[in-house]
């Protein structure tokens, strides 16, 4: 009956048992440990772990570790230009930000078939978004892309339809209609919570960066991708300015099966 209740009470207060007999029940938890005796599996909080003993491990009560104080975060904010002025619509992200894993977009994008184009022609989205396809067009559409993160077909589909593609991979998605050559969009997959897109005047502005040595990248879907090396201090606003190079826009491409759209004219 002692031993019973001093179960009890171990059990209640998370402390250590003393010797056990071999034929009595353990406490959840303790188990024993060849060489050392009894020993709890692992402390809960509020309890620190003693030496283990021959007879049994020990557990003291003890305050509560405190939580380690949250690391101060810095800004980078900068402006891009292309061809010497200054860029709009220009994606701006990290790469090597610790603790930068994004979530999901939480509204699903829309990328709409119209007039025989896509709008918008650039999306940018975050790795586990879902991007949603609808044809406002009065005819057939059939959107793919052969683009290595993200290889889909969605098939022809009517006026009033939608279909979509969920992106898990990140990079540059080039996607196009199987039917009419001239719509051409790109969707930008990050795999970062930090990035931001540059107003009319090439300026942006990411916060909440934690401190060190990051690299920021700015990519642009007429020129080619460029970045810089940035050190983040607390509390404290890093600059960095980008400058891109306008390349040619492809103006074709061709169809899923890999043959031209003149044959089918």
């Amino acid at each position: 009956m002692v031993i019973q209740k001093t179960y009890l009470l171990i059990a209640t207060l998370g402390l250590a048992a003393p010797a056990f007999a071999a034929e009595d029940p353990l406490p959840a938890g303790v188990r024993l440990v060849p060489g050392k005796g009894y020993c709890r599996e692992r402390a809960p909080d509020g309890i620190v772990e003693t030496q283990p003993t021959k007879t049994g491990g020990g557990f003291t009560t003890a305050a509560p570790r405190p939580k380690p104080k949250p690391r101060p975060r810095g800004v980078i904010e900068g402006k891009i230009t292309m061809n010497d002025s200054a860029a709009q619509h220009v994606v701006v992200y990290l790469q090597g930000a610790p603790a930068g894993r994004p979530q999901p977009v939480k509204n699903k994008p829309q990328v709409f078939q119209r007039d025989l184009a896509f709008v918008p022609d650039v999306t940018v989205v975050t790795v586990g978004s879902t991007v949603e396809f609808p044809n406002q067009d009065r005819v057939f559409h059939n959107i793919f892309s052969v683009s290595e993160p993200a290889k889909f077909d969605l098939g022809l589909y009517k006026a009033g339809e939608s279909r979509s593609v969920t992106f898990t991979k990140p990079g540059t998605i080039d996607v196009y209609c199987n039917i009419h050559p001239q719509m051409i969009s790109k969707i930008k997959v990050l795999d970062t919570k930090y990035y931001a897109v540059t107003g009319a005047d090439g300026s942006f502005r990411i916060e909440g960066v934690p401190e060190g040595k990051v690299k920021l990248v700015a990519w642009h879907s007429q020129a080619t991708e460029a970045g810089t090396d940035v050190t983040v201090v607390g509390n404290q606003t890093a600059s960095a300015n980008v400058s891109l190079t306008q390349g040619q826009k492809k103006a074709t491409h061709t169809r899923k099966d890999g043959t031209p759209y003149e044959r089918y004219k």
